[in-house]
């Protein structure tokens, strides 16, 4: 049944792809508009909560700031876990996909890394 319903979405993808010429430039902007463009959105935004959230842990520590501090760092992982495959734009400048990977980097590892 899974190798039916596999089949029939395969065929429903290609139909139309082989029917008309595929245009690349319309590829790479709905690619762009509807997967690149929001993933960072939504990274942005939930590392900005992030940052909030940390600040506020901070300045007067109590375990309520505390479970929200880590709430909003789960967010904001799962935030970078969607856009950590895209390699292409401006994450590729200055190693910026190292510095996520490695960030809070304490002791200088991402660094040495990339070096």
């Amino acid at each position: 049944m899974k190798i039916l319903a596999l089949s029939v979405f395969l065929a429903a993808l290609w139909l139309p792809l082989k029917a008309e010429a595929l245009s690349f430039g319309k590829v790479n902007l709905a690619l762009a508009d509807q997967v690149m463009i929001p993933a960072y959105d939504a990274l942005s935004m939930r590392t900005t909560i992030l940052e909030r959230r940390l600040g506020e842990l901070c300045e007067a520590p109590d375990p309520e700031k505390l479970q929200r501090a880590q709430a909003a760092y789960r967010d904001a992982m799962l935030a970078w876990q969607r856009t950590q495959p895209i390699r292409i734009g401006p994450i590729a400048r200055a190693n910026r996909v190292p510095r996520m990977y490695y960030w809070p980097d304490k002791h200088g590892t991402g660094g040495r890394q990339i070096r």
